[in-house]
This record gives structure tokens, C-alpha cells and sequence, in this order.
């Protein structure tokens, strides 16, 4: 039927707003380098703060480059976690708009 894409694509959007939320928290308001799913569950947006909403926004935000994933069992902040992400707080280069320019010389 027709209106299942549609739906389909709603939900997209709902994730991909979500995890855009996320990205932005984690940048601007939390100040660690790793995060695990307790933080999120505790500090975290008030609409990730439940696990079964937040995976989806990390699966995005770990497939478009901006958390990694680290070992279950990693210590982060003292503690051994079976999910924990370290952040990318520079913008990944799959993100990043190419713009051509005149001079030979070339910057990161």
C-alpha cells in the first residue's frame, strides 16, 4: 500500500531528528569524551533518556561517524560498561561539503 512509505519515511524523520538532538548534546552540554547509556539515561534529552528511543539515534549517529563504539567491558569514568561510545567532537570528513578554489595551496 502507498501510505507505507510514507510512514516508513515519518519514522526516518522522527530518528533522524532525534539523533540529531543527541549529536547536538553531546557536543554542547556534555563535556566527557566517552558517554555510555547510563549517561544518557540519567543527563541525557529528555526524549532519549529510555534506551529502546536512544539505540536508534546512536545507531545513526555511530554509522554517520560522529560516536565509536568501544569493546563491551570498557571502563569509562571507573566503571565497565557493556555499551559505551567515545565522541567524535570534530565534524567527520563524510559530512563535510568539498568546495573547489582557485589556490593551489590546500587546508585541513
Amino acid at each position: 500500500m502507498w501510505t507505507e512509505p510514507l510512514a516508513d519515511a515519518a519514522a526516518v524523520s522522527v530518528e533522524t531528528g532525534r539523533a540529531d538532538a543527541l549529536r547536538k548534546w553531546l557536543l554542547e552540554r556534555w563535556h566527557h569524551p566517552y558517554t555510555m547509556m547510563r549517561d544518557l539515561g540519567r543527563r541525557g534529552p529528555n526524549a532519549l533518556r529510555k534506551a529502546p528511543k536512544a539505540k536508534p539515534a546512536l545507531g545513526i549517529l555511530e554509522g554517520h561517524g560522529w560516536i565509536v563504539a568501544l569493546a563491551p567491558g570498557t571502563l569509562v569514568r571507573g566503571a565497565a560498561c557493556k555499551q559505551s561510545w567515545r565522541i567524535v567532537s570534530v565534524k567527520p570528513i563524510s559530512t563535510l561539503r568539498l568546495h573547489s578554489t582557485t589556490s593551489s595551496r590546500h587546508t585541513a
